[in-house]
């Protein structure tokens, strides 16, 4: 499952949350979940979070969709 974040502006912690909630259940149906080209604002919010060290994250949707 790929999750375009590039137009996103704003996230706050039930948007974190939501993305939390669908890696656990994406991993539980052994189903990978990467973030795609994620705007400034998100990966401000993920890094703070630390989360960025959780999700697999792409700079954009062709190396998202490349070999590996």
């Amino acid at each position: 499952i790929l999750v375009d974040l590039s137009r996103v502006t704003y996230i706050d912690s039930s948007g974190i949350a939501n993305l939390v909630e669908a890696l656990q259940m994406a991993g539980k149906k052994g189903v990978s979940l990467r973030l795609v080209a994620v705007s400034q604002r998100a990966m401000r919010v993920l890094n703070l979070a630390r989360l960025d060290k959780v999700f697999i994250i792409h700079p954009d949707l062709g190396s998202a969709l490349g070999p590996g």
